[in-house]
């Protein structure tokens, strides 16, 4: 576990930090999976309590695009955080008419619930889009990372269609990727999944197509 200590502390310096923390769980034990399940658990945490006055992770020469603003993703997870808290309350009134035990669990459970919607706001903020070197970094929030070679789209769309893979989820994309073949996006929790098509609601829709045109051009 010291390891993964000294991964999170790492990450907020100079790292993304659920790849440079999972990359620290990976040494401590030896399933991909458990190591993706417990650096998500901790990124939850560090999002919540610890990254407050850092800034979004942007590596140096990379140019970066929110997700947050326009489509609201980041305020509705932190006003249902605040729902969670007020439904807590009221729920450990009424049931510890009957039962204390029962009342302290369901708090507790709504707690981290709001915890975890608290994490998942921060991290839309902190975990921008990326463009550098020839690749797309596709990042929604702690639940979806994909890395996309330029090489490998397509074609760049205005954003209504249906696609593999949405950002922020339940948002109009104003962008659609169609990909030559299909990448990999990872989950959180250790999840998976191969896509043809990623829909993008990005703040900055001229600059992120912009973006993506000269990095094609370059290649």
């Amino acid at each position: 576990m010291g390891r993964v200590r000294r991964g999170l502390k790492g990450s907020g310096q100079s790292g993304d930090v659920l790849e440079r923390m999972e990359a620290a769980a990976l040494e401590t034990v030896s399933s991909r999976r458990l190591a993706a399940i417990l650096a998500s658990e901790l990124a939850v945490f560090y999002y919540t309590f610890a990254a407050w006055r850092r800034p979004p992770h942007v590596p140096t020469g990379a140019r970066a695009f929110s997700v947050h603003e326009q489509s609201g993703v980041a305020a509705l997870f932190g006003v249902l955080a605040g729902v969670s808290v007020m439904e807590a309350a009221l729920v450990h009134l009424v049931v510890m008419r009957w039962s204390a035990a029962a009342a302290w669990i369901l708090t507790a459970l709504s707690s981290y619930g709001a915890v975890w919607l608290i994490a998942m706001a921060r991290a839309f903020v902190l975990r921008p889009v990326l463009v550098k070197g020839g690749e797309l970094v596709v990042r929604g929030g702690m639940m979806w990372t994909a890395r996309v070679p330029i090489r490998a789209i397509a074609a760049i769309e205005s954003g209504a269609a249906k696609c593999g893979l949405q950002m922020p989820p339940a948002c109009q994309p104003n962008v659609t990727l169609r990909l030559s073949e299909a990448v990999a996006a990872r989950g959180i929790y250790g999840m998976t999944r191969h896509v043809l098509s990623i829909g993008l609601a990005v703040d900055d829709r001229d600059g992120f197509v912009k973006s993506l045109t000269e990095e094609a051009t370059r290649d």
